[in-house]
């Protein structure tokens, strides 16, 4: 997660959706991206163990082959990726309240 943590900082502090209103910083926010899907690659391949359908999604949208352990140095670099597509959807929180309310009023029959 140490690794998940400081890609999320490195983006925050690069603030790409910013630099991306400037044109003369176009190579910039370009090397940002590709950084932070590299990152990404990178997560998806230690996951890929105890998440293998969401990391099949992540492959697909990266364009690439289920990537190797031994394979996880290698850059995407010069890669066509495709459309962006929601890989989750975000819980909401009372719905989580409602679901752990519900559940102390069923009986669980085992």
């Amino acid at each position: 997660m140490h690794l998940a943590d400081k890609a999320n900082q490195y983006i925050d502090r690069m603030e790409p959706w910013v630099l991306e209103k400037d044109d003369t910083k176009k190579e910039l926010v370009h090397s940002i991206c590709t950084t932070s899907l590299n990152l990404f690659r990178i997560l998806s391949i230690m996951l890929s163990p105890v998440l293998p359908e969401l990391t099949n999604k992540i492959y697909n949208f990266l364009d690439i082959k289920t990537p190797l352990w031994k394979e996880m140095e290698n850059l995407l670099l010069g890669k066509k990726i495709r459309t962006y597509e929601p890989l989750l959807m975000r819980i909401d929180s009372e719905k989580i309240k409602e679901i752990k309310e519900k559940s102390k009023e069923e009986i669980w029959t085992i």
